[in-house]
């Protein structure tokens, strides 16, 4: 699981290193799909792209500018897990069994 949110702190900066001033398809897109191939050795594909996507959308509300991202503290990475790490993980399984 730390490795999980230490990736995406990784993938955080790298996207606020675009210096893209507000969310853009092609930057929702980008952070989705770094954030998927990042997080491969932890979760099953599909359980990961719920992750991601539950996890930009944390990112988003927090601002809509994807710069203000790497400034996200501790809190922000744990509220993330626990907001979406389980949800993902369930979802999918739910997605899986046809339900």
């Amino acid at each position: 699981m730390q490795k999980l949110l230490g990736t995406f702190v990784v993938i955080v900066l790298s996207l606020a290193a675009c210096h893209t001033p507000n969310w853009t398809k092609t930057t929702e897109k980008e952070f989705v799909e770094n954030c998927v191939n990042s997080t491969a050795e932890a979760l099953e594909y599909d359980e990961a792209k719920l992750y991601c996507e539950c996890a930009l959308e944390y990112a988003k509300e927090k601002s809509s500018n994807p710069e203000v991202a790497r400034d996200m503290n501790d809190a922000d990475y744990q509220n993330i897990k626990e907001r979406c790490f389980d949800s993902a993980k369930e979802e999918a399984k739910k997605l899986r069994d046809g339900k």
